[in-house]
């Protein structure tokens, strides 16, 4: 076995090695989930500040070297049994995977002693992996030394089971929300509400959870929208403005080209100065009426909680979500 960085120019063996383990792992580990698009682990390892590993052994059948795998040709000689994406800057590894058949085999522990060297390497003192609670993995993290600083919730909404009665007076404005006006974009934020927008989504850092307080520049924004629709993923936003034309609140959903069944919201967020009016409520349910007649494929609508974010959760319960699955965050010291 041998642990490989898989660099941009590796997009072949990428494609045909690294995410096939992800997804028969994720499978495995969450068989009541829908297994992610190729579309939503690509952009991971396609930004030039995130580094892809993947642990590899040589077929059954080829005499290859693993020491091979760095050339696109190569693919077809080795086998992928783990793989691990790190984000150093943000000290995060969002996917940490290893093929059902190989693990307990230390395969975890060398990707995880690579991954640590990668974020010590990058002067951070810390790497947080995201794991399934209650899972085997929980427990592989835990006996080597990871702590665990965050639990949320993935919960789902199956599309056709909704009361669109329902879903329609919860997209009303409430008595004390008459003054907000709800708009709504994909892709590309109109120029004259980027401003506002970025500084919405820096308002959610006092959200629970490890939301980024680092601000949002409207070039960032930019960057990141150009980025998700190479890659066929597409955000679809809803907001509210107040009475100032500034955004009080937004919630985004995300559809997938190659994958139109389950769409996932990203984020929802209400500015605290605007909070109390039931916006959050008011988005979703709005949100989940256009994708409805927008989208009218879609099966599912998915959205992750922090444990701690009571009142989204209440009004996720409220809308008719349920909860499928616990996602834990454990940190590690890297010295």
């Amino acid at each position: 076995m041998r642990i490989h960085r898989l660099d941009l120019a590796e997009a072949a063996v990428y494609r045909a090695t690294a995410i096939p383990v992800w997804q028969a792992a994720y499978a495995h580990t969450l068989p009541d989930v829908l297994v992610p698009d190729a579309a939503q682990l690509l952009p991971d390892a396609a930004e030039g500040h995130r580094t892809v590993l993947g642990a590899f052994e040589a077929s059954k059948d080829s005499d290859s070297a693993i020491a091979g795998v760095s050339a696109v040709s190569a693919a077809s000689a080795v086998s992928a049994i783990g793989v691990s994406v790190i984000n150093p800057a943000k000290t995060i590894a969002p996917a940490f995977w290893v093929a059902p058949d190989r693990r307990r085999r230390g395969i975890g522990s060398a990707l995880l002693a690579e991954s640590l060297e990668i974020v010590r390497a990058a002067g951070q003192a810390k790497l947080l992996l995201r794991v399934v609670g209650g899972d085997d993995s929980e427990g592989f993290a835990q006996a080597r030394g990871g702590r665990v600083i965050e639990r949320e919730t993935l919960s789902g909404l199956d599309l056709s089971t909704i009361d669109r009665g329902a879903f329609d007076l919860w997209a009303a404005p409430t008595t004390t929300g008459a003054g907000y006006t709800l708009i709504r974009w994909s892709d590309h934020c109109p120029e004259e509400l980027a401003e506002s927008f970025c500084d919405a989504m820096t308002a959610m850092a006092d959200a629970p959870g490890d939301v980024s307080s680092t601000p949002l520049t409207v070039e960032k924004l930019r960057e990141k929208e150009q980025a998700l629709v190479r890659f066929g993923i597409h955000r679809h936003f809803q907001a509210a403005l107040a009475a100032d034309g500034q955004i009080a609140g937004f919630t985004n959903v995300v559809t997938l080209e190659k994958q139109p069944g389950p769409v996932e919201i990203w984020n929802t967020g209400v500015v605290r100065a605007h909070r109390g009016h039931r916006l959050a409520q008011r988005l979703k349910a709005a949100a989940t009426l256009w994708i409805l007649d927008a989208y009218p494929q879609s099966t599912w609508i998915f959205t992750h909680n922090h444990v701690a974010n009571a009142p989204m959760l209440a009004v996720n319960r409220r809308l008719g979500y349920q909860p499928i699955v616990e996602w834990v965050k454990v940190e590690f010291p890297v010295s």
